[in-house]
């Protein structure tokens, strides 16, 4: 899988990223070296890694079975460590000795807001027919064609349904129909046991981990089927339920809201949303003319550095918490000083 941020209308990548698996067990991330010969694969990708720029940002075993040594084979690698704010170390999915890698990344998605919705099961049923019974159709919709005719009694609707139907806010569901609490209870124990495992590496917290996963899995699909068969009973007597679990099995939901254009209109499909953001992201970038580049404006300098005392081991001794780029840097330059 990879992801990419380049300019607009151009083929160059600017910030990249990589999540790949690989068996490549001769590597040393930690150190930024090979165990093997010049000629392995091993030394040949960790060189082209280096030749593009990349870094490798996933420290933790991403594989391992009781009796063997975890390995590191699941990286994440990118051209730009930034945009990477955390990596979680999951667990597997089902029976898979993989480890499943949950990665952050420092995008902000747009948020919208859904409308508020009319509540009519709170509706006052019995205002709107005397609202719309005081009003004198036969000389309202007298001399009207059927356009007017129609637009008279719809406005007059809505105008009784905005005064008797309250407003109720479009809550956010983003568990599962199915999940009940039984269920959740299951998943959370798995992931729980899981960290532990990671801990204490210990046979006996591993054979725990496996049972919660097995449950796990057993809960999720029982409350699944239980769900589907709810809804398969109730078919005949509530359509509309079935028709809507359907719907979101099968739909393909999108993202991107309507944005304004320049005049204040909103845009009606997914090609207009395209260009607008395609001319944002470009009008952010320099056009710079052929040729020669210009000559910097000459800086003024308050005090000339003459002598300076820099070696690896201050580098090492200094305490970044929040970043290791200096660390993985003073590796570097000890390993490939000339």
């Amino acid at each position: 899988m990879r992801c990419y941020v380049r300019q607009p209308k151009s083929t160059q990548s600017v910030q990249s990223f990589w999540e790949t698996s690989t068996t490549l067990a001769e590597i040393l991330w930690d150190q930024e070296k090979s165990s093997a010969g010049q000629d392995h694969l091993a030394t040949r990708f960790l060189s082209a890694c280096r030749d593009a720029f990349l870094v490798q940002l996933q420290s933790e075993p991403t594989r391992s079975r009781v009796g063997q040594t975890p390995s590191l084979i699941d990286l994440v690698l990118t051209s730009d460590e930034d945009i990477v704010c955390e990596i979680q170390t999951t667990a597997g999915l089902g029976k898979s000795d993989h480890a499943v890698l949950v990665i952050g990344f420092n995008f902000a998605a747009p948020q919208t807001t859904p409308p508020p919705r009319f509540n009519f099961a709170k509706a006052d049923i019995d205002s709107i027919v005397i609202d719309l019974g005081r009003v004198e159709w036969g000389s309202e919709l007298s001399g009207l064609n059927s356009d007017a005719t129609w637009c008279k009694i719809r406005d007059s609707i809505n105008s009784a349904v905005n005064v008797h139907v309250p407003k109720t806010k479009a809550g956010s569901r983003n568990r599962k129909k199915w999940m009940d609490r039984d269920t959740l209870v299951a998943v959370k124990k798995k992931h729980q046991l899981y960290r532990k495992w990671l801990e204490s590496r210990s046979g006996q917290d591993y054979l725990y981990w496996r049972k919660s996963s097995n449950q796990a899995g057993k809960a999720c699909r029982k409350a699944q089927r239980k769900l589907e068969k709810t809804i398969a009973d109730n078919a005949r007597n509530n359509p509309k339920g079935f028709w809507s679990y359907v719907k979101c099995k099968t739909s393909t939901r999108s993202g991107v809201a309507d944005l304004k254009r320049g005049d204040g209109t909103k845009t009606s499909n997914n090609r207009e949303k395209a260009d607008i953001l395609n001319a944002l992201f470009e009008s952010v970038f320099a056009v710079e003319p052929d040729g020669l580049l210009p000559d910097p404006p000459a800086a003024t300098l308050r005090e000339e550095l003459v002598d300076f005392d820099f070696s690896v081991e201050k580098v090492w001794k200094l305490r970044f918490p929040n970043s290791t780029l200096p660390r993985r840097r003073a590796r570097m330059i000890s390993t490939h000083s000339y």
